[in-house]
């Protein structure tokens, strides 16, 4: 399911401050896979990843369209499901044949000691599915193919 939401970034002498409606985390640390921050007086930890120009966050995958064409921001999803990062995979709820909607949960992936659901980007009927529970997989490996519902 793709969500809007209005990001502020801005370096700060503590860090880096990510400011959004209603609060902010201001991060104390940001190392290699993880951030440290402190919001409202409390302090926690977000363990994050790029793979390409979408940051994993926390289970979020969080793309910036600001700059990018009008056509980036379409809601249309897309037919072949991707491991986003490498992983293994937990589960897989899908099989050939089957028909789903789009942002149903058809697989979870375990990465970075958290798990990611992975949602249909488009309603269909499943075509390929080339994962089963337990496989290793690279990032952007091809897990499942739809084949569209004509809308």
């Amino acid at each position: 399911m793709v969500h809007g939401l209005a990001l502020t970034f801005r370096r700060e002498r503590a860090g880096l401050v990510l400011a959004y409606e209603g609060g902010a985390l201001e991060s104390v640390t940001l190392e290699p896979g993880l951030c440290r921050y402190q919001s409202d007086g409390i302090e926690g930890k977000l363990i994050w990843a790029f793979d390409g120009d979408v940051l994993h966050l926390e289970g979020f995958a969080l793309r910036d369209v600001t700059h990018a064409p009008a056509e980036a921001a379409d809601s249309r999803g897309d037919a072949v499901l991707r491991a986003p990062m490498a992983g293994t995979v937990l589960s897989v709820t899908a099989a050939p044949g089957d028909t789903v909607q789009k942002g149903q949960v058809l697989a979870v992936l375990e990465a970075m000691k958290m798990e990611h659901p992975l949602r249909a980007g488009v309603s269909g009927r499943v075509g390929a599915v080339s994962v089963t529970g337990g496989m290793q997989v690279k990032a952007q490996q091809v897990l499942l193919e739809i084949e569209e519902d004509g809308e």
